[in-house]
């Protein structure tokens, strides 16, 4: 378990210092050094936390950090495979899945197929049934995620309801899209 921990962690540091790299190289060649010097002071205390606990945020940003760079490389199919893996990661990366491929042409095609693709694999190594329950699990799961008002604190609407003004729903739609365009 101790030896997974490092591993994993070591796995996102690195993950990311490629991203930062890969970044920096976009300057041009010979300027990459000085970027990827000047964009790691910045990204090491942003990243300090969520390498010392392991958390996802850190592979996270080092996915997007990929798929953008393959994006600017107009690399379509290593951008859909980099946003497929996060999306396959933490969920939290549909939101840039979903406007690449509104964005992006190119990607409209590779990414249902990549996903279709996730969606498929777990189908060889596990029982039909057993992913067939987890993905129902999953989307109930996604309602509840997807309705801030069980939870009084979890977003802007909890805090107005805190201070005792009662947003409607429809507006909390509304007000929710107007903030997403």
């Amino acid at each position: 378990h101790q030896l997974g921990e490092i591993l994993w962690r070591a796995f996102g540091i690195a993950l990311l210092a490629a991203a930062v790299w890969r970044l920096a190289r976009l300057q041009g060649e010979q300027q990459a050094p000085l970027f990827f010097l000047v964009m790691t002071l910045f990204a090491i205390p942003l990243a300090m936390n969520s390498a010392r606990n392991g958390q996802m945020n850190i592979v996270l940003a080092a996915l997007m950090a990929h798929a953008g760079i393959d994006l600017a490389h107009r690399q379509w199919t290593p951008a859909a495979l980099w946003l497929t893996l996060g999306v396959a990661l933490k969920p939290l990366m549909i939101s840039m899945f979903l406007l690449c491929g509104v964005l992006y042409r190119p990607l409209r095609r590779r990414l249902p197929l990549a996903f279709a693709l996730l969606l498929l694999a777990p189908f060889l190594t596990q029982n039909p049934a057993y992913v067939g329950s987890q993905y129902l699990l999953f989307l109930e799961k996604m309602q509840l995620a997807g309705n801030p008002g069980n939870d009084p604190y979890s977003d802007l609407f909890g805090i107005t309801r805190s201070l005792g003004l009662h947003v409607p729903v429809s507006w909390q739609t509304v007000l929710r899209g107007a903030a997403a365009l």
